[in-house]
């Protein structure tokens, strides 16, 4: 069987201590990291992945290792190009940077007769303007349905910008 990443899961905020344990038992490791306020933190809180070479049984009596993600009996196989683009993005420190984060729903304001497109929901599918209104937790969008512009009322976080 070829070489294949799987994903492991580590004791809680002990990813970088486990990864070091199966490095000394000579797996190669990788976890992605995240700048936080203080320093850099996992990606993926309590993961990390494994390549696995040929023997899988050993990674979980490793200190800090909880458990292999399964697949029935078998580890769960990552696609390598998956880390090999998580690879790419991270810098030399081994630090990915993710784009920030959209602002909250509360702050974003549309203007009246801006374009706008619902991403989830019944209304998913149609080309949408915003009609300049909010309720609650709902924006107000005019749609086409059936011939004519019909307003609806749709919730904030599945309203965004129209690019």
């Amino acid at each position: 069987m070829p070489p294949y990443w799987a994903a492991v899961r580590s004791l809680p905020q002990r990813e970088r201590f486990a990864t070091e344990q199966l490095g000394l038992r000579g797996y190669e490791t990788f976890l992605p990291l995240v700048e936080t306020q203080r320093a850099s933190a996992p990606l993926f809180r309590g993961y990390f992945f494994c390549r696995i070479v040929d023997r899988w049984h050993a990674i979980t009596t490793c200190f800090g290792v909880v458990a292999l993600v399964r697949v029935g009996d078998c580890p769960c196989k990552i696609p390598d190009f998956e880390i090999e683009t998580l690879k790419a993005r991270a810098d030399a420190a081994g630090i990915i940077r993710l784009p920030p984060p959209p602002p909250p729903a509360s702050q974003r304001r549309f203007a009246k007769g801006e374009k706008v497109k619902i991403i989830a929901g019944q209304f998913s599918h149609f080309d949408a303007i915003h009609s300049g209104m909010r309720r609650g937790d709902l924006e107000r969008v005019l749609i086409n349905l059936l011939g004519a512009q019909r307003e609806v009322s749709v919730a904030r976080h599945l309203v965004i910008p129209a690019q």
